[in-house]
């Protein structure tokens, strides 16, 4: 059984492929305390950067450019050596803590007292959940007309992320970027497309265990499902803090 048309990087079909077998296999609950794990040591490291940027600490700064350097590097290397999962989805997590962190801590105090974080954590968790319940009870159908539409939007966010960084190198600001109705109009677009996203991610962890994947795998669609859960977090402080500031 192929693995088709996932947006997230860490699942996609060709990630997939020439995966060696081997007596021990994936399991989904496997796949899912794992990913437990790893958001757990993502929650124990961001706190330690959230203390580190509210007490003002010099050195959050260079550890939040590591960190976005070093996320960047295991992301590769562990999608293309799927192998390393079980010793660097733990690291990755670690540096991904780190930066959420700092994030975190840059909008608690830009909007202080409005608790928009813990709001963030909440809709994040609400959200993966209830795409959880809505995957398992077969209320929305993963078919492959919606993996291939859902595929194109996140490629279409990620071509748009990617041209706001671009223009904002020469001064210039796209309006879905910008903090007015446009912008906030597209945040909820966005968000609502990477919370999806965890119907894409829930259905290969499935397949990845109905076709006996090795146990490593279990590792790895962690990582993949951490992408995601990232993702979807950022979204949703981002469109709060726009909403704040209306």
């Amino acid at each position: 059984m192929a693995f088709d048309h996932s947006s997230n990087p860490a699942f996609s079909e060709k990630f997939f492929e020439h995966v060696t077998h081997s007596e021990e296999v994936m399991t989904v609950n496997g796949a899912i305390n794992k990913s437990f794990l790893l958001t757990f040591i993502a929650f124990c490291s961001s706190t330690f950067t959230w203390k580190m940027f509210m007490e003002a600490n010099q050195e959050a700064s260079s550890i939040l450019l590591g960190s976005i350097i070093l996320t960047f590097i295991l992301s590769l290397v562990i999608i293309f050596f799927k192998k390393t999962a079980p010793y660097l989805a733990p690291v990755y997590a670690v540096a991904e803590g780190f930066i959420l962190g700092i994030v975190s801590a840059m909008y608690a105090l830009a909007f202080r007292g409005s608790g928009i974080v813990l709001q963030a954590l909440g809709i994040t968790f609400g959200s993966l959940f209830l795409m959880l319940f809505l995957y398992k009870t077969n209320m929305i159908k993963v078919t492959e007309k919606f993996k291939s539409g859902l595929a194109i939007a996140t490629l279409s966010i990620a071509i748009g992320y990617l041209f706001s960084f671009v223009a904002g190198l020469f001064g210039y600001q796209v309006s879905f970027a910008s903090d007015g109705i446009v912008g906030i109009i597209a945040s909820i677009v966005i968000s609502i497309i990477a919370v999806l996203n965890f119907l894409l991610d829930f259905d290969t962890i499935d397949r990845g265990a109905q076709n006996q994947l090795p146990k490593y795998m279990e590792w790895y669609c962690a990582f993949g499902l951490l992408l995601t859960l990232v993702w979807v977090y950022l979204e949703i402080l981002k469109l709060l803090g726009k909403m704040r500031k209306r």
